[in-house]
C-alpha cells in the first residue's frame, strides 16, 4: 500500500487539494468534500492513464494547511 499525502487548503470560496509526494494528484471544489472527491477521482484517472500502477493500492492521507484555515 502506498500512502499519498494530500494537503487541503481553503480560500475565501474554494478548497484545493494536492499531493506532496505524488506528482499529478490534485483536485478542488466549493466544499471540502468536493475537493476530497476530486482527489480520489484523480488517483483513479492516473491509474487508468498508466501514471500510477493499476495493481497498487493507494491510501490518501489528508492534512489541513492550518494557515489557510485560520485566515477564513
Amino acid at each position: 500500500m502506498t500512502q499519498i499525502e494530500i494537503i487541503l487548503e481553503r480560500s475565501k470560496d474554494f478548497w484545493w487539494a494536492y499531493s506532496t509526494n505524488v506528482e499529478g494528484i490534485n483536485g478542488g471544489g466549493e466544499t471540502e468534500e468536493s475537493a476530497r472527491r476530486e482527489v480520489l477521482q484523480c488517483i483513479e484517472l492516473q491509474k487508468e492513464l498508466g501514471n500510477l500502477s493499476a495493481h497498487e493500492t493507494y491510501k490518501p492521507i489528508f492534512h489541513y494547511a492550518a494557515v489557510e484555515l485560520c485566515a477564513y
